[in-house]
């Protein structure tokens, strides 16, 4: 990402390649690490602040793990935090790391930043971050394994992902391609 941060052409390539695909910057959201951003602030560079003013979104991947710094929420206009896999995975066993979660829900709740919490496999991790009464948004296999496209497809179809079941399993394994004849 430090290579990115630092070319001046980022811009026009990012404005190109959205209309050359036919997506709106609203929709773009890039996801750097607290290095980078640390980087970027030492380096005086202003490529994210120029991409949110396209109103391009900039998330903080594995927030806590790195640099942390309120300072970056505020400079960057930040959109989301992204809460490390690290500190889900060890959050049920180690109160303090679940009281981390907590705080980083509550701070992104009061600067109105969404968070993403990454490799949540546990109804107890779901729970802590249910619990905090925070609109949180989560990956992980407890809401589905990865999956290849048509699965994907048939996910999308359900119309919302819930923890997976047997049955589901079975459903997605079997589910047909689009265009695809059963014969």
């Amino acid at each position: 990402m430090t290579d990115v941060l630092t070319k001046r052409d980022l811009e026009r390539d990012v404005t190109e390649t959205a209309t050359k695909w036919g997506v709106a910057l609203t929709e773009l959201e890039f996801d750097v690490t607290e290095a980078s951003l640390a980087q970027a602030t030492l380096a005086n560079n202003d490529v994210l602040t120029q991409l949110r003013d396209l109103g391009v979104k900039v998330a903080i991947d594995d927030f806590g793990t790195e640099y942390s710094s309120f300072d970056y929420l505020r400079s960057y206009g930040i959109s989301h935090l992204k809460i490390a896999q690290s500190y889900i995975n060890k959050s049920g066993d180690d109160p303090n790391r679940a009281a981390t979660i907590r705080a980083i829900l509550n701070i992104a709740r009061e600067l109105n930043i969404g968070v993403i919490a990454e490799g949540v496999e546990t109804q107890e991790q779901r729970e802590l971050l249910v619990s905090s009464g925070s609109t949180t948004h989560a990956q992980g296999y407890y809401f589905s394994k990865a999956v290849d496209v048509a699965q994907a497809e048939a996910l999308l179809r359900q119309g919302s992902v819930r923890p997976m079941t047997e049955e589901d399993e079975t459903a997605l394994v079997t589910a047909p391609v689009p265009g695809q004849s059963l014969d």
